[in-house]
């Protein structure tokens, strides 16, 4: 072949490479967002902002009424509450009885946020109390994928312990023992899905932690519920 006729054939090997169709150079970038390591890639990142601290321990409730009139009157309290007895001793002045509740409202757990990136721009963000019931979200980027679902039980186990505090007068102390249930189903980018629970037990005044670091506290919604009946 003659020089100008492999010039030729360079030349338009050249042109071609330029005039690459628009769908095929996506192409090309697709596969290196997928297999090459130096590509970007979806990352997940979370934080965590924990509850207030409690403040400090709350003395007993003290009314103007005789033990007779309180027990009366708390055990038929109950009765019409969402509490159920489960024991009750009028000698001793004790009463147990158990509860459940949406855990947002009866115990504080603080703030959970997860950021989704691409390289340093952000696709989606998420915040939600740590207590909230049902949570569930998924993102996917060119076939990586994030995904997230979480359920939160909350069961309550209430001790009621009536004394004698003077005339016409009775010391009212209630501790409530929390146990908060947490289900956890979730996906990395280019991970395995997984399945986790966890089981946290904690009483009035003390926080319970989990084994990521979340705490919980009471927000004393219960123990004020129960104050109420014998006011």
């Amino acid at each position: 072949a003659s020089p100008r006729a492999a010039a030729g054939r360079h030349t338009n090997r050249r042109e071609d490479a330029m005039t690459m169709r628009p769908a095929a150079r996506l192409a090309c970038l697709v596969v290196c967002f997928l297999t090459l390591p130096g590509c970007a890639a979806i990352q997940l990142s979370s934080t965590y902002t924990p509850p207030a601290p409690s403040l400090q321990e709350t003395p007993p409730l003290e009314v103007d009424k005789s033990l007779d009139s309180v027990w009366i009157q708390l055990i038929r309290g109950l009765a019409t509450s969402p509490f159920d007895i489960v024991t009750m001793d009028r000698q001793t002045g004790f009463v147990s009885a158990t509860c459940m509740g949406d855990p947002e409202e009866y115990v504080d757990g603080g703030t959970l946020s997860y950021v989704v990136m691409l390289g340093t721009s952000v696709l989606r963000s998420y915040m939600y109390p740590a207590t909230k019931a049902d949570t569930a979200w998924t993102e996917t980027y060119l076939g990586s994928t994030c995904r997230a679902e979480r359920q939160v039980y909350l069961d309550g186990k209430v001790n009621i312990v009536l004394q004698d505090a003077g005339p016409h007068r009775t010391r009212v102390t209630v501790n409530v023992r929390y146990t908060l249930t947490i289900n956890e189903h979730s996906q990395q980018p280019g991970g395995e899905p997984s399945t986790s629970q966890e089981v946290i037990s904690f009483t009035t005044g003390q926080p319970g932690q989990s084994r990521s670091g979340t705490i919980f506290r009471s927000t004393r919604r219960w123990e004020d519920a129960i104050a109420a009946l014998v006011r």
